[in-house]
């Protein structure tokens, strides 16, 4: 790496040994960070559904944002973009998220200490695990052995 920060996704799909491009979701590489529907700004984990939309943590921005299947063009479906905190609308460094057959988000909120489900269309997560420091630590312990 020449010290560029590389804050783009790209949506692949792996036959054999073999990774098709399906979807560029970031047109230029390097990219700049935004926060922007288009851009992301550290994003640590992904998350792809049955129905090929893409959910992604967006670290710096305090958000997840989702790409429906085909769109250039992300949402934001939980957080507030910029904005840290510990509401039930917010995140603190956003790490990893999950969708479930029901299509409800998870998303670890690593600052909070805590992992919030977030139903479809839903404005506000509720908190499902930890929420104090040694209650995810403990977590984080017992699924590390």
């Amino acid at each position: 790496s020449n010290g560029e920060e590389f804050h783009a996704l790209q949506k692949c799909l792996l036959e054999g040994n073999v990774f098709q491009l399906l979807v560029p979701l970031m047109h230029k590489l390097p990219s700049v960070a935004g926060t922007g529907s288009t851009q992301v700004s550290a994003p640590y984990d992904i998350f792809i559904d049955s129905n090929q939309n893409i959910y992604v943590a967006d670290f710096n921005n305090q958000r997840v944002q989702q790409w429906q299947s085909g769109q250039t063009n992300g949402s934001t479906i939980a957080g507030v973009t910029s904005q840290s905190g510990n509401g039930f609308n917010q995140f603190n460094s956003p790490t990893s998220v999950f969708v479930d057959l029901n299509d409800n988000l998870y998303v670890a909120d690593r600052d909070n200490y805590r992992i919030q489900r977030w139903a479809p269309n839903s404005v506000i997560g509720v908190t499902v695990a930890g929420g104090k420091k040694q209650v995810l630590s403990l977590l984080v312990y017992c699924l590390s052995e």
